[in-house]
C-alpha cells in the first residue's frame, strides 16, 4: 500500500466522524474525572495517600484546567472549558461537604 493509499485510508471523512466524536469525548470525560478525584483525593482524610500520590493530584489538579482553557481543548468540544471547570468544581465542594 503506498502512502497516499494510507493518508487516505485515515484522513477524516463524514464516514469515519463519528468515531473521532466519541474518542473526542472520551478524552474530555477522562480529563475531568481524573480532575474530580484528584481533588477529592486530596480534600478527603479517609484517602490515606503517600506523597508520590499526592504530588500526582497536584499535578493532575494543575493541569486539567490548562487543559480545559487552552486551544487545544477546543478541538475536543465545543463547549466552553471555563463555564465546565466552574461547574466541576461546585460539584466537587458539593461532594467534599457530604
Amino acid at each position: 500500500m503506498s502512502s497516499r493509499e494510507v493518508y487516505a485510508k485515515f484522513t477524516y471523512t463524514e464516514e469515519n466522524r463519528v468515531g473521532y466524536d466519541e474518542l473526542a469525548k472520551a478524552v474530555v470525560l477522562q480529563a475531568l474525572n481524573d480532575y474530580r478525584i484528584a481533588s477529592l483525593r486530596l480534600h478527603d482524610d479517609k484517602y490515606n495517600t503517600s506523597d508520590y500520590s499526592k504530588a500526582k493530584c497536584l499535578i493532575y489538579i494543575r493541569e486539567v484546567p490548562r487543559f480545559l482553557t487552552s486551544q487545544r481543548f477546543s478541538m475536543f468540544s465545543d463547549t466552553d472549558g471555563n463555564m465546565l471547570l466552574d461547574y466541576m468544581n461546585k460539584y466537587i465542594k458539593e461532594e467534599c461537604e457530604v
